[in-house]
């Protein structure tokens, strides 16, 4: 009886494929790329006054401060975004010293002497479709590189 036999050199395959998972084990390029992108947004966030806008100040609060700008307060540090980024998560943070307050803004809730205030939330925090959109762009341009190396 006849017989065919192929052998197959699978040996750029994998190595191709162990250049992708060592690339995507230490994504630490990407990861610097997203948290520019985040760092960016929620910055943006403070200049714009929320995206969607935040929840108006009450006159109690105007008078109080001296201005009608949410999550502006006297020490400027809940604007204070920080971005650090690792080899697979980036993390954004607010000064030390604001985070408290963050939190309590972020997600709202009560308040003040005996919790009488109740504070909307005003979602600062957070990224936008577009955001997202450029992320996917960086990680898909990302990986390609990884194929060509």
């Amino acid at each position: 009886m006849a017989e065919v036999r192929v052998d197959v050199d699978t040996s750029p395959l994998a190595r191709k494929l162990r250049q992708l998972l060592v690339g995507v084990a230490d994504a630490s390029p990407l990861m610097r790329q997203w948290a520019e992108v985040a760092h960016f947004s929620v910055t943006r966030n403070f200049e714009v006054g929320g995206r969607p806008r935040w929840k108006p100040l009450s006159a109690v609060t105007i008078k109080k401060k001296g201005h009608n700008r949410p999550l502006i307060g006297r020490t400027g540090n809940l604007a204070n975004i920080t971005a650090q980024s690792g080899r697979t998560s980036v993390i954004l943070g607010t000064h030390p010293s604001a985070r408290a307050y963050a939190a309590i803004q972020q997600f709202g809730g009560r308040a003040g002497r005996n919790l009488k205030v109740l504070i909307p939330a005003r979602p600062y925090m957070m990224l936008q479709p577009d955001d997202m959109v450029e992320m996917r762009q960086l990680t898909r341009g990302y990986v390609r590189g990884l194929a060509r190396e």
